[in-house]
């Protein structure tokens, strides 16, 4: 953690040493979640959109599943039924689950890496959609 006081306002951002100037740049300013995800419910095999917007930040997001991180990219490599959806230059990046099955019965987290921002947790709970 790096404490800089920039045009009078003092900011805090992680920092690595190595890209210093990028993150101060273009990383270390003011980002703030307009838009944090909620708990849902879901039936199994309906798709479910968790939200997530970041304001001032074009960096990297990433979402993660009861604490495991899922990835960066908007087709998250390992969970073909994921993906990150939303205008990216506008700071939107909300997981999409398409056929929500009983495993993604979890509790999501939305980061915004660089300016070191987490969500507020949301369970999302999967309904069996079978009759007995």
């Amino acid at each position: 953690m790096v404490e800089k006081a920039i045009s009078g306002v003092q900011r805090m951002c992680v920092v690595d040493v190595r890209t210093e100037w990028w993150l101060w740049g273009l990383m270390c300013h003011a980002s703030s979640f307009t838009l944090q995800p909620e708990d849902r419910v879901v039936v199994a095999g309906h798709p479910v959109t968790l939200s997530c917007a970041v304001a001032g930040y074009h960096g990297i997001v990433l979402w993660t599943k009861d604490g495991l991180g899922l990835g960066v990219e908007k087709q998250l490599p390992g969970f073909p039924r994921y993906s990150i959806v939303g205008d990216h230059a506008a700071g939107e990046y909300s997981l999409r689950i398409e056929k929500a099955e009983l495993i993604d019965d979890a509790v999501y987290e939305c980061q915004a890496t660089h300016a070191a921002l987490r969500s507020q947790p949301a369970r999302l709970t999967v309904l069996n959609n079978s009759v007995s």
